[in-house]
């Protein structure tokens, strides 16, 4: 498997969709981030997440 592959990878990040606040692991990338066994979109279709905090 190709280590460049837009559905894997180890997540760095816990975020949440800014339309649903569905949560996913993700990684950072670019500007954003990265759902991590998604097409990058979320389940309800929107591609805006935001890391959530962990306290």
């Amino acid at each position: 498997m190709d280590d460049d592959s837009d559905t894997g990878g180890s997540p760095d990040v816990i975020v949440g969709c800014t339309d649903c606040n569905s949560t996913y692991p993700a990684q950072r990338a670019g500007d954003g981030f990265r759902p991590i066994g998604t097409d990058g979109t979320c389940d309800c279709g929107n591609d805006e997440f935001e890391p959530i905090d962990a306290d």
